[in-house]
């Protein structure tokens, strides 16, 4: 065994809100005393530290640290000290690990300037970023998440310091039994080995998953899983070919995102389940997101969400509360709260609050419009679209929301408002904001507030009507009818048809609204609103189809082209 592998080291790892300290603070310190030979026998530490400014959203979003999290935060001098005492007992020269040390270095430097004494701070810093690049030529990606997950570390989802800690464990055995392999055992001879060895440039990008394996996928519709080292599902996708798209991820060398290099870094096998059909693959793949939660799909997981449902006064009704009309289902509960306060805001503009502002607007509340300025734009709005101030109904939301949907489809506008997968964002609050607020910009965002909401609400009654329906297509120059049976949202009976063989009915077609909204979830939610967009596509692409929602009568192909596009 070398004596790197027996040495007791400190692995660190530090979150900022900034890329230096000029730019930022650090937000959070963990480290742990690990040894190479033993990497699973360590308990990491970790430290909110207390910052002078609010953290940024977008860091909120990466690491999970939220506002009321910092209440536990620590000095900055208490959390220096107890690195200090951490560094404390280790072997002379004191060693602490970390990966991509370029960007550790300067925060702990900055934090040792400040709290400790004259001398140089006192530990020897190591990088498994630089000993990866010399090691490991050809990866695609060397990040803490590509390269612990390529060696088998679990993949996580937030950047949290005491987590990444053990992911450098992982990394940090696995480069000391390469090392010793090359008679680089000690820490002087890992020092010359770094100042004599240059990364070598990347021939060709080296990939984990057998190319044979790929190379033998089916050439049908289906859903693909990229599995890790140990088995773990990192990403779940559908496919029209199986064996073309996955070998479409490594046969490209340009064009692909960050996040899809170290998905590829990290996934070691495939995983397939062809499909009678495209849409059943893009049915299939939202369901299996679902199950596996894999950390590199972001649509379609589940996480915590809850479904909306309200009553046609706007007002939330109870999940268990009995009604024959509502409103729903809906992305989430507090779906239309935007409307509810805009009403609020039209029938007594002078208690307009800032809150208030940003919860109508979907911006964060640093970024809200003064009062002043969102009183003008909501009388610009309220005169342009001849809304009453005087207690306007859910009604005038619904046709203006009517008017401007059809405005933008009638500009062709409505391209630009489409996902990666060709459906409609309506979930989500509009990002992109104005870089200085005026009344016009005031009653635009408005104006997309009310149609989004109205078209929310448009397809939830559609999504009743498609939870208990059946539908029988056959694409564009192709004979074969495949059909399906929808009840309670999910797929009871498929299979290809005879010709000449009629549609089948739906099972339970006279059930009620009522009824539906009883058996809806997030997941059956999304499986409706897939198979939405898969039956836009297919009508755009000229495939006959035949969908039955209820007892009498069918929608055909025209009449389904014009009510997707109006969900």
């Amino acid at each position: 065994m070398s004596t790197l592998a027996r040495r007791s080291v400190l692995l660190l790892d530090a979150q900022t809100t900034g890329a230096n300290p000029r730019h930022g603070h650090l937000l959070e310190l963990g480290w742990a005393r690990a040894c190479a030979a033993t990497p699973a026998d360590i308990t990491p530490c970790a430290a909110l530290v207390q910052t002078p400014d609010p953290i940024p959203r977008r860091i909120q979003e990466l690491t999970g640290i939220t506002p009321p999290d910092m209440a536990q935060a620590h000095p900055p001098e208490v959390v220096y000290r107890a690195l200090i005492d951490a560094l404390a007992g280790l072997d002379a020269p004191a060693l602490v690990v970390i990966h991509y040390a370029r960007f550790e270095t300067p925060f702990l430097l900055d934090l040792h300037a400040r709290f400790g004494p004259p001398d140089p701070f006192p530990a020897q810093l190591l990088c498994t970023h630089e000993i990866a690049r010399r090691l490991f030529p050809d990866l695609p990606r060397r990040g803490i998440r590509a390269l612990s997950g390529y060696l088998g570390h679990p993949i996580l989802d937030l950047k949290r310091a005491g987590e990444h800690a053990l992911a450098t464990a992982t990394i940090w055995s696995e480069l000391v039994a390469r090392l010793a392999v090359d008679g680089v055992d000690t820490p002087d001879a890992l020092s010359k080995w770094l100042a004599a060895t240059h990364p070598a440039r990347r021939a060709r990008f080296q990939f984990s998953v057998d190319r044979d394996q790929r190379l033998s996928l089916p050439d049908a519709p289906g859903v693909y899983r990229m599995l890790s080292r140990t088995g773990e599902v990192l990403y779940v996708g559908k496919a029209t070919s199986l064996k073309a798209r996955v070998n479409s991820y490594f046969q490209k060398r340009r064009g692909h995102s960050e996040k899809t290099l170290e998905l590829l870094t990290c996934a070691h096998d495939i995983a397939v389940t062809p499909t009678g059909s495209a849409l059943e693959a893009a049915l299939l793949e939202s369901d299996e997101i679902k199950r596996c939660e894999p950390p590199y799909n972001i649509a379609l997981r589940l996480r915590d969400r809850q479904l909306g449902f309200a009553r046609p006064d706007l007002t939330p009704l109870d999940p268990d509360e009995p009604a024959a009309i509502f409103l729903g289902p809906l992305p989430s509960p507090s779906s239309l709260e935007a409307l509810t306060l805009l009403r609020d805001a039209l029938t007594h503009p002078r208690h307009i609050t800032e809150p208030a502002v940003a919860r109508i607007l979907c911006v964060a509340p640093p970024f809200v419009p003064d009062l002043d300025c969102f009183s003008l734009g909501l009388d610009l709005f309220s005169r342009t679209h001849g809304i009453p101030s005087a207690s306007p109904s859910p009604e005038d939301f619904w046709r203006l929301g009517a008017r401007i949907w059809s405005s933008i489809i009638k500009s062709k506008e409505i391209e630009n408002t489409k996902n990666s997968d060709g459906e409609f964002d309506l979930e989500e609050p509009e990002e992109r904001l104005p870089f200085v607020w005026s009344p016009e910009a005031v009653s635009a965002s408005l104006e997309a507030v009310v149609s989004s909401r109205a078209a929310m609400v448009r397809r939830g009654q559609w999504l009743c009507r498609l939870a208990e329906s059946s539908l029988v297509w056959s694409p564009k120059r192709s004979s074969t009818r495949r059909a399906l049976i929808i009840s309670q949202g999910q797929i009871v009976k498929r299979g290809d048809l005879e010709p000449g063989q009629l549609a089948p009915p739906p099972l339970f077609p006279s059930r009620t609204a009522a009824q539906r909204r009883a058996h809806f979830t997030p997941a059956v939610y999304d499986r409706l609103r897939v198979m939405s967009t898969e039956l836009r596509r297919l009508a755009l692409e000229g495939a006959r189809i035949e969908l039955r929602t209820g007892p009498a009568g069918e929608v055909n192909r025209e009449a389904l082209i014009k009510l997707l596009t109006w969900i």
